[in-house]
C-alpha cells in the first residue's frame, strides 16, 4: 500500500508558509491518483490533512466527494472554529480553523477525524502529564462532536518519541502519524503503528514530483520537504513572537 499523502490547507489566498496547496493543484493530484496505475480499489489512496482548516470542508471535500481515496483530518482541538493564533505571518491572512458543524459533516462524508493534541506544540518537550491533557482532552472534544471513536493521531511537526507513544497509547489511540522515519529504534508492528510515515505534499508539488517520492527517486524532492519543515517551524516562531507583540 503506497505510503499516505499529507496535506495542510487547500486554499488559493497567499501566505508566507509553503504547506498549503491551491485549489486547482489540489485537484489535478485527486484526478491523478484515481486514474493511477497504483490504485487499487480494495487499497485505495489516503490523504490526511493536519491542522484541520475549514478549507478541508470548504474546498477539499467537494473533490473528495468524487473520488474512491480515503482521507482523514486531524484536528486541533484547542482550536476548533478559531482563528489560528499560532499560524500567522505579517502581510498575510489569517485562517479559520473547522468548527463542530463542519467536523460533524465531514464524518457523516466519511472523512475520518483524528486528534493533532490541543495546541500543536512539540510533544517531545512536553512532560507524561502533558501529553495526557493534550491526548486526553482532544481525543475526548473529537469524540462527542463526531460520537464515534478517535483512535488516530498525528505528530505536531512529525515530531515523536519513546515517552510520547507510551502517552499516546495510554490514552487509547492505536494509530499515529509523522513524517519521518521511526524515531525510537524500536521496529515492532505497535510502535509501527504509531509512527505511520506520510509523504509531504507542498505549494509547488506536482504528480510528477510526487510520483518520484513514490517510487524513491526522488533524492532532491525529499531534500527539499526537509528544507520547508524546517523554514515552517521557524515561521511557526516567528509568528508566535509576532503575536505576542
Amino acid at each position: 500500500m503506497p505510503v499516505p499523502l499529507a496535506f495542510h490547507k487547500i486554499d488559493n489566498r497567499f501566505e508566507w508558509g509553503l504547506t498549503r496547496n491551491t485549489i486547482g493543484g489540489f485537484s489535478r493530484i485527486v484526478e491523478y491518483l484515481n486514474k493511477s496505475s497504483f490504485q487499487c480499489p480494495s487499497e485505495p489512496f489516503e490523504i490526511s490533512f493536519d491542522d484541520g482548516y475549514e478549507s478541508v470542508y470548504q474546498n477539499a471535500l467537494p473533490l473528495l466527494g468524487k473520488s474512491s481515496l480515503r482521507a482523514i483530518a486531524f484536528v486541533i482541538a484547542g482550536y476548533i472554529g478559531k482563528h489560528s493564533g499560532w499560524d500567522v505571518y505579517p502581510g498575510a491572512g489569517r485562517f479559520t480553523h473547522l468548527n463542530a458543524k463542519q467536523i460533524r459533516i465531514l464524518c457523516q462524508r466519511g472523512i475520518a477525524i483524528g486528534s493533532h493534541t490541543m495546541t500543536h506544540n512539540n510533544l517531545t518537550k512536553m512532560t507524561a502529564d502533558q501529553l495526557e491533557y493534550e491526548f486526553s482532552e482532544s481525543k475526548r472534544i473529537l469524540e462527542n462532536i463526531c460520537e464515534q471513536e478517535i483512535s488516530a493521531i498525528s505528530y505536531p511537526y512529525g515530531k515523536y518519541d519513546e515517552k510520547v507513544i507510551e502517552v499516546a497509547l495510554k490514552c487509547g489511540y492505536r494509530y499515529g502519524y509523522t513524517f519521518f522515519r521511526d524515531q525510537t529504534g524500536k521496529n515492532d508492528g505497535l510502535y509501527q503503528d504509531m509512527a505511520r510515515e506520510r509523504l509531504p505534499i507542498y505549494l509547488f508539488d506536482t504528480p510528477l514530483s510526487m510520483m518520484l517520492k513514490f517510487k524513491g527517486l526522488g533524492q532532491f524532492e525529499n531534500i527539499k520537504g526537509r528544507i520547508i519543515k524546517s523554514y515552517n517551524r521557524f515561521s511557526d516562531m516567528l509568528a508566535k513572537r509576532t503575536n505576542k507583540l
